[in-house]
């Protein structure tokens, strides 16, 4: 099983994510090698600590928009369920198109059982493109652990996410990826 795995850098991976066919609204987003997500962060949520809806600006590697994304959830789930509260991310495109979203339905987190492990799917256009898994070790809660899986449920690939997830304001680099191959 381990020769099935290949390690890749962000270039390689983007080269094994491209596909002939990319999902309609999505060709674009196949070509690229790098994306910067930037949030967009209200003043009024700062001075007041309360949590509005997430926006989110996804550029290219010069900067330039290509994509936004917009969290849908309830006011009481933001503030009584933080980061664990159950939510949809609408992608859209420069001429307000959606062309993707994220599901996340409402799970316990920082929990040591298997049974309340995050999960997330991601479709296109009503369409399921695949989910990302968390998955469970002795140090799930402090050590992450992906799968990306496609609507079959095959191991497309796997995600260890950094020890220490506190940014200050900086970059959180996933540089661990890996490609399974079949």
């Amino acid at each position: 099983m381990a020769s099935d795995l290949m390690e890749l850098g962000s270039r390689s991976l983007i080269s094994a994510l491209h596909k002939p066919v990319a999902p309609p609204g999505l060709e674009y987003l196949a070509q690229l090698d790098q994306v910067a997500i930037q949030q967009i962060v209200k003043m009024c949520e700062v001075m007041t600590a309360l949590e509005f809806k997430n926006k989110y600006i996804l550029k290219n590697s010069v900067g330039q928009e290509f994509l936004f994304a917009q969290e849908h959830s309830t006011f009481c789930s933001r503030h009584f369920l933080a980061n664990v509260r159950p939510f949809q991310t609408a992608f859209t495109n420069n001429c307000g198109q959606e062309v993707m979203r994220l599901n996340r339905p409402l799970k316990c987190a920082n929990c040591c059982s298997p049974c309340c492990l995050q999960v997330m799917e991601v479709s296109n256009l009503g369409q399921m493109m695949g989910s990302v898994h968390q998955e469970w070790s002795f140090c799930t809660p402090w050590a992450a652990k992906f799968t990306i899986k496609n609507p079959s449920n095959d191991i497309l690939y796997w995600v260890k996410a950094p020890c220490c997830v506190c940014s200050c304001g900086g970059d959180v680099i996933f540089q661990d990826i890996l490609y399974f191959e079949r």
